[in-house]
């Protein structure tokens, strides 16, 4: 399921284009560390049967803003918007991905059947949190 494999669980790792950027890691990574105050980000999926395999090699993947259309985007390569296949809304006051402004924003690309194009089609199913005190 491509949603288990690009929507899991992200940390804070640096500033790219004003804003801040997120790599995925696996929740189970290795060494202890608190979860309180260092921009850890969890996106979700709230359909069932969506749970990541901890069994297969994880690819990159970051969560950042992406300036030309002014929208989150997930992509395996940071600042590159050519594997997307999920983002907030574009144009959006979210300054961090969590904020309330990119909150029930979440999309998926959708082809048009038979055209070779797609679309954004919105999906409530997609949700970014902030994770604290985990």
């Amino acid at each position: 399921n491509l949603i288990s494999k690009i929507l899991v669980h992200y940390h804070f790792k640096g500033m790219h284009a004003g804003h801040p950027y997120y790599e995925k890691m696996a929740h189970n990574h290795a060494g202890t560390h608190s979860h309180t105050g260092h921009g850890h980000t969890g996106s979700q999926n709230t359909q069932p049967g969506t749970t990541p395999s901890t069994t297969t090699a994880m690819k990159p993947m970051f969560l950042f803003y992406e300036d030309k259309k002014k929208q989150w985007v997930f992509s395996a390569t940071l600042g590159a918007t050519k594997e997307v296949d999920f983002g907030s809304a574009e144009k959006t006051l979210a300054k961090c991905p969590a904020d309330p402004p990119a909150s029930g924003t979440w999309q998926r690309k959708s082809s048009i059947l038979g055209s070779g194009f797609w679309e954004w089609k919105k999906d409530t199913s997609l949700k970014v949190a902030c994770e604290t005190n985990l």
